[in-house]
């Protein structure tokens, strides 16, 4: 990001720039979205798609992974100490689940097996959302458990609470290290994903939200409390 920075100045404004075309070539979303307002998107040297950055994004996103998927298993990847066996999307009934309102709770279920004795280890995910990460959570943020005997398989779920994300389209891009030290994972990109839409039964003004008039990748329910007249403030 510093070279982008020399480029366009501190701010990163493109304007400056007097009318003249950049053309910006990235697999990074977050400066794609920061620096540009229009894409193309190429598929084996062909023009996918021509449109604003938001919906090549999207289109680029949506693309890699199935969207009816809600399991990932390791067929292949191997290697070091330990390795991921499977990561699951699964809802408070522990079912497999890739759509949800955002009242339920989401649960994000990693499998892991050591191949010899392994410690200081940190499993877990990038939640990716419109080319930017919405958070990152590891199990040694709550759990204590980071040490596995050689042949011991592991599970570990991760809760993601309800009325915590806002709607949209978010992504699941699995993290295996030993902490410090080095990845024990070639798995370098988002694998699976999951939606939230708006569950509108609590409040009549959650019918028309959407991504563009409630923006942000959270949506949580704070406390507010009234001081007042409520018969001046309409509230009967």
């Amino acid at each position: 990001m510093q070279s982008f920075k020399k480029m366009f100045g501190q701010d990163g404004e493109v304007s400056k720039w007097n009318g003249k075309t950049i053309l910006f070539v990235s697999h990074n979303m977050t400066a794609m979205r920061s620096l540009c307002n229009k894409g193309i998107l190429l598929d084996k040297g062909t023009i996918a798609i021509n449109d604003t950055i938001s919906k090549c994004i999207d289109h680029y996103e949506s693309s890699r992974i199935s969207s009816e998927s809600s399991v990932w298993v390791n067929t292949e990847n191997v290697i070091g100490e330990m390795y991921l066996e499977s990561i699951s999307i699964l809802d408070n009934l522990f079912n497999e689940c890739n759509y949800f309102l955002n009242s339920d709770k989401v649960i994000i279920r990693m499998k892991v097996k050591a191949i010899e004795r392994v410690a200081n280890f940190k499993v877990g995910f990038d939640l990716i959302n419109n080319g930017a990460v919405v958070f990152r959570s590891q199990q040694v943020d709550s759990c204590k458990i980071d040490e596995l005997d050689a042949g011991v398989e592991a599970v570990y779920d991760c809760e993601i609470p309800a009325y915590f994300l806002n709607i949209g389209t978010y992504y699941i891009k699995p993290l295996l290290t030993i902490h410090l030290i080095k990845p024990l994972s070639h798995v370098n990109e988002e694998i699976l994903s999951f939606s939230i839409n708006i569950d509108d039964t609590n409040n009549p003004y959650h019918t028309v939200l959407t991504e563009s008039n409630h923006p942000g990748a959270m949506f949580p329910h704070l406390k507010w409390n009234f001081t007042g007249d409520s018969k001046i403030s309409g509230i009967n």
